[in-house]
């Protein structure tokens, strides 16, 4: 006895409707006259809106279209929100995740250079300056990025990307304004299917998105990863954060959260130096 609901993306943007339609899989026994739960509600347990579909009798078998879960996207942040649909009086509930985000963030910096090549840089970081360095993807040296874990086997299927997702620390402050868990989720997917992740074994590098790789090769991966270069400050992104940005919510959004997070207090970084990165993906 599943409840499930049918829409079809997980990423919205401010001024756009959230539609789901309410579905039952039954193998257990027949229902009458029941009613099911709905509601919507934010991180901090607040319900934004609730609904209730009465008489509902559940056969034996797909229950489909019993009704429909709308919800008028209006916010001026990012939030993550979950869907729940319960058999009211009873275990049966199941839930869902959703993003919304707004139309118009800030993208830009008179604190931060963002930079496309390694010529830009290197310049700005010589001079101290801070620097988010995203060069185009499909030029970095890494493995083809990809949302869904390796297909059975790398060893017989070797020609594959073969990571296994993202691992992230959820309370670090480069998330304060791109809400997330610790693991992949579907506002990742446009990120991780237009990225390469770089392997940073030998590299002293704090990795903020990390990569799992699979047990064949075992390496150290990364798509967004931050260090001190001789005076300056550097976070890497091999995620494409430029291209398309009005079309690509979860992109413009996670520039603005890496962006604000550059800019406070918090984007403090052990001495090192790196300056081997730039030649290696040159």
């Amino acid at each position: 006895m599943v409840p499930l609901i049918r829409f079809k993306k997980a990423v919205f943007e401010n001024g756009e409707t959230f539609t789901a339609k309410i579905e039952v899989a039954n193998f257990y026994r027949e229902f009458k006259n029941k009613i099911l739960d709905w509601s919507i509600m934010d991180d901090q347990g607040n319900i934004l809106k609730n609904g209730e579909l009465t008489n509902m009798n559940l056969k034996i078998g797909n229950n489909l279209n019993l009704g429909t879960i709308t919800y008028p996207i209006n916010t001026d942040t990012a939030k993550k929100l979950k869907i729940t649909v319960s058999l009211r009086d009873s275990k049966y509930k199941n839930s869902w995740s959703i993003w919304e985000y707004p139309n118009n963030v800030e993208v830009s910096s008179n604190k931060v250079v963002f930079a496309n090549t390694i010529e830009e840089a290197q310049a700005a970081l010589q001079k101290g300056k801070k620097v988010l360095f995203n060069p185009d993807y499909k030029t970095v040296q890494g493995i083809e990025g990809r949302f869904v874990p390796v297909f059975w086997s790398p060893v017989h299927f070797p020609n594959q990307p073969t990571t296994m997702g993202l691992l992230l620390n959820e309370k670090h402050p480069a998330f304060n304004n791109f809400p997330t868990d610790s693991h992949t989720d579907w506002q990742w997917w446009d990120l991780c299917i237009k990225s390469k992740s770089v392997i940073t074994d030998s590299l002293e590098v704090t990795p903020l998105v990390r990569v799992i790789d699979n047990f064949v090769t075992n390496h150290s991966l990364s798509t967004v990863f931050e260090a001190k270069v001789g005076e300056g400050k550097l976070v890497f992104s091999s995620m494409d954060l430029f291209s398309d940005l009005k079309n690509r919510p979860t992109a413009r959004q996670l520039r603005h959260s890496l962006l604000r997070y550059m800019e406070s207090d918090a984007f403090a970084l052990q001495n090192r130096s790196i300056w081997k990165i730039c030649k290696k993906y040159n």
